[in-house]
């Protein structure tokens, strides 16, 4: 494996399982077996993730999610849910994670502002850090996110719906998505028990939003009227 990976470029190195909240993901450049921006070798830094990691290209952005931070792959995570008495898959919600300037990861324990966005693929007035809390109106790039249109969103909405139906034993998944730089919707993984707790603190709202009592009802047989 070492001889492999003696000279790689623009490649992310991540935990494969049990991950959460960018730990562990930085960027891999390794020339003549020599790790770039590491102080040791790349057999140390391998050994330190314990065989639990994953190397992967490096995404880039499109230019419309680029320019909201360049050094970040900036995310959507998109929930969707099995409607089992109608036989659909719908979407529920989603929200924009933008990393800060110099950063290579999103996540908004590591930094990133995660932003609302409405049906209509545009941003929300604000998002937030979640580590520690604090509401932003803009990104470090100065662009404003009130209004701000993101592209190519009602594709990436198809794209994991069809997905969805291919993953019969979930009910509700969180999606992380992206464009690339070739205009290409990418997947990045799939969450079949998104925490959606801290959504809370993105939405002002849970995650579920207008769905909210139809979910309970379908997912979780609760029922108000019942009660």
């Amino acid at each position: 494996m070492l001889s492999a990976l003696a000279n790689i470029d623009n490649c992310i190195i991540k935990p494969s399982k049990d991950s959460s909240a960018g730990i562990g993901v930085r960027g891999l450049q390794v020339s003549d077996g020599v790790v770039v921006d590491y102080d040791g070798s790349l057999e140390k830094l391998l050994k330190s993730y314990r065989g639990n990691f994953v190397i992967e290209e490096k995404v880039v952005c499109c230019d419309n999610l680029r320019n909201l931070n360049p050094s970040s792959c900036n995310t959507l995570r998109i929930h969707t849910w099995r409607n089992r008495r109608e036989n659909k898959i719908e979407f529920v919600s989603a929200f924009l994670r933008v990393g800060r300037k110099g950063s290579l990861i999103d996540n908004g324990f590591a930094g990133g502002i995660a932003i609302p966005i409405g049906e209509n693929g545009t941003l929300s007035n604000s998002g937030c850090t979640l580590k520690t809390y604090h509401r932003y109106e803009q990104s470090d790039t100065g662009i404003t996110f009130k209004g701000y249109k993101i592209q190519q969103f009602e594709e990436m909405v198809e794209v994991v719906c069809k997905a969805h139906h291919n993953l019969p034993h979930f009910d509700f998944i969180g999606w992380d998505v992206t464009v690339n730089n070739n205009n290409e919707v990418v997947v990045i993984e799939f969450n079949p028990d998104p925490d959606m707790r801290l959504d809370q603190l993105i939405f002002l709202d849970n995650c579920l939003l207008s769905k909210q009592e139809q979910i309970y009802k379908v997912l979780f047989n609760h029922d108000k009227d019942s009660d």
